[in-house]
């Protein structure tokens, strides 16, 4: 019979720190990124392949999101901050306007956009959540908790390599995987990242063609253009329809 593989032990508490600190440190070396690829949204009712364009500035937090039908149809555009959320559907003529972490059900991405989940997709590594302590109950895993010792986030890795191959936001119920890391400049990403969603049963699979990092991202990127008679729909009010 083969040997079963056996677990690697918890982390010591040194070694969260130095795990941790890695962290802190790829994050501080990223200022800004933006790239153009690929993403396959599963859902309950489907699969679709569409084109992305992505764009994101760290301090002040303003992301950008472009996503096209593969022959170049604009189907939805999406912009944010740290405290609201702006999205095109160009399908229903709509635009919708709300905070970050109100999901678009029905209607284009049904995923919360929290920024630290927007922010961990595009930029192809994990970010380490505000939190009170660490734990590492069992091998390949940290755990972020609260003051209350509520998890908030979780962190799993590889048994081989040591990269981070998933990262969980138990708050919105989100997990998030990494393939294989480049490494540019000191800068590491994930080439293929998945977002699943179990709540309303959503992938997002984005790979990019290219990330660039630390390059000046015009502050007129960040604005959305509204096409003419569009309605304008807050998103708080779909909850109660």
């Amino acid at each position: 019979p083969v040997p079963e593989k056996s677990l690697p032990p918890p982390f010591n508490p040194q070694e969260i720190d130095v795990i941790l600190e890695g962290f802190e440190t790829q994050h501080r070396n990223v200022r800004s990124c933006f790239g153009s690829g690929r993403l396959r949204i599963q859902t309950r009712e489907g699969e679709d392949d569409v084109n992305i364009l992505v764009a994101g500035q760290k301090d002040p937090f303003r992301v950008k999101l472009e996503i096209t039908h593969p022959w170049g149809r604009p189907l939805l555009h999406i912009v944010m901050n740290e405290s609201t959320l702006q999205a095109v559907v160009f399908h229903h003529k709509r635009v919708y306007r709300g905070k970050p972490t109100d999901a678009l059900p029905g209607v284009a991405l049904p995923v919360p956009l929290a920024p630290d989940i927007v922010w961990t997709l595009i930029r192809g590594f994990p970010i380490v959540a505000g939190h009170t302590r660490t734990a590492s109950a069992k091998g390949g895993e940290i755990a972020l908790l609260d003051k209350k010792d509520a998890i908030l986030e979780v962190i799993t890795f590889g048994s081989d390599d040591g990269f981070p191959v998933m990262v969980s936001f138990f708050e919105h119920a989100v997990d998030i995987h990494y393939s294989p890391f480049d490494e540019n400049d000191g800068i590491q990403s994930a080439r293929l990242v998945k977002l699943v969603h179990s709540d309303s049963g959503t992938s997002l699979e984005l790979e990019l063609n290219e990330r660039v990092f630390n390059r000046a991202i015009p502050p007129e990127l960040f604005e959305l253009d509204v096409p003419r008679g569009f309605e304008v729909r807050e998103l708080s009010t779909l909850r109660t329809e």
